[in-house]
């Protein structure tokens, strides 16, 4: 038996389910604008769940659960380098040199103001001194995700661990009903609470559960593997 994945269609069938409506005979008030768009309102929602649920992770388990890491190219004659557009500059964890061993040297990165070798040019845009870094460099930029854009029934929230991921269906039917001008159903947000709760406890074990204890973060000059 296949395992039942978890995407947007699965998140459409079960906040419809939710808010007591099946694909014949839809509750107008969740209805999309058009009959090419049936999953418009309810997609809305659910995007919205996936947003609010991933800033809660932020506020309460912190950055370890969210982090995600790309590797980069810098070129030895290019005084900047600008970051793609999957996550948000503002989220950056840390920028961190991995040419010659896969623990890398942190790169620290101040204003131009500071008179810093590297700095920030603009919003997204690294920038080395005047001339580049000299050499080609191998840039590990941590940073934490943010919450995808599903459109297409196949997409995934992945930052979700897949246990817990009835949470975003229950987030958006509260949701929905807010937008409906109707106060949601207690019990409504009392799973959404409860599910968040469960995410919290489960996301403070750490992983692996049996090696990777949750621990108080030290800022090291070189980092740890």
């Amino acid at each position: 038996m296949s395992e039942e994945r978890r995407n947007l269609a699965w998140h459409r069938k079960a906040v419809s389910r939710i808010v007591t409506f099946n694909a014949r005979q839809t509750d107008q008030a969740f209805a999309g604008a058009t009959a090419n768009d049936q999953y418009g309102i309810i997609d809305s929602a659910i995007n919205e769940a996936a947003r609010e649920e991933r800033t809660y992770i932020f506020n309460n388990s912190g950055t370890e659960p969210l982090r995600r890491v790309q590797s980069l190219t810098w070129s030895a004659d290019d005084a900047t380098l600008t970051l793609p557009n999957i996550y948000d500059p503002n989220d950056v964890i840390a920028i961190t040199d991995i040419t010659n061993d896969a623990v890398g040297q942190p790169i620290f990165v101040m204003s131009k103001a500071q008179n810093a070798l590297t700095f920030w040019k603009d919003y997204n845009t690294l920038q080395w001194g005047s001339s580049g870094p000299g050499r080609d460099m191998t840039i590990e930029v941590a940073f934490i995700a943010q919450a995808p854009e599903l459109t297409e029934t196949t997409q995934e929230f992945s930052f979700i661990p897949y246990a817990h991921r009835d949470l975003i269906n229950w987030s958006a039917a509260v949701i929905l009903s807010l937008e409906a001008d109707q106060t949601p159903t207690r019990s409504w947000v009392d799973r959404r609470d409860d599910l968040r709760e469960q995410l919290e406890l489960a996301l403070s074990k750490g992983k692996p559960l049996t090696t990777n204890v949750p621990r108080i973060q030290n800022q090291r000059t070189r980092r740890l593997l």
